[in-house]
């Protein structure tokens, strides 16, 4: 998997927190199945990802070494906890770390022809400049949402400073139904296909602590 590649596995990732926001009827528990479509064969064809009260778990059924296997994101901590396949490792990423791209533009397109599990879109557009092994990248996100479904908290993210996911949910205040992102030699695309109501067991996200931490350096 290349550098560009898991870049953005963890803006994606940051991009699929919920929170309970006490003062809404309604907040999303359960679980959201994507379809991935790439040039890069280290992600599989599915992303099934695990939703509560903030608390995420992505799970790949990619079968390459060294992709990535499973993500937990502990929102209170700000911490990503990271598997890759083959790899005896758990790596840890500190998410309100300051973004080292540069943010060149961001738009937001109300109403566009897109309709994703019969729920109608707006989309976010964000052009960043990256610096990776000392070459500059431009990559271009695109972030599909459905107003007024599956919303979120914004208040949860104004510390989350890695890939502008505060920036972009003070836009959105809801929750993907579809993410992709291209760069010059590069793209991924997730899309939502199937979405579950379900209440989840918190025991699901625990921490897998019998095996060796280390930082994950982008």
């Amino acid at each position: 998997m290349t550098k560009k590649g898991t870049l953005f596995i963890i803006l994606f990732f940051l991009f699929s927190i919920q929170y309970t926001n006490s003062q809404q009827k309604h907040f999303f528990e359960g679980i959201i199945t994507y379809k991935i479509e790439s040039n890069d064969n280290g992600y599989g064809d599915t992303l099934t990802v695990y939703i509560k009260d903030g608390y995420i778990k992505n799970l790949y059924n990619t079968k390459h070494k060294g992709g990535i296997k499973e993500e937990i994101l502990h929102p209170d901590k700000g911490m990503m906890y990271m598997k890759l396949v083959g790899v005896d490792t758990l790596y840890t990423y500190n998410i309100k770390k300051n973004d080292s791209s540069k943010l060149i533009e961001i738009t937001n397109k109300e109403s566009i022809e897109e309709n994703i599990l019969g729920r109608k879109c707006n989309m976010i557009e964000f052009k960043t400049k990256n610096i990776i092994d000392n070459n500059d990248y431009i990559f271009v996100y695109k972030y599909y949402y459905s107003p007024d479904y599956l919303k979120l908290n914004i208040e949860r993210f104004e510390n989350y400073n890695f890939g502008y996911a505060s920036t972009v949910y003070s836009k959105a205040k809801s929750h993907c139904l579809k993410y992709e992102m291209t760069s010059p030699a590069f793209h991924l695309k997730y899309t939502a296909i199937h979405i579950l109501h379900k209440k989840l067991d918190s025991s699901l996200f625990n921490i897998d602590t019998n095996i060796p931490l280390k930082e994950f350096k982008i």
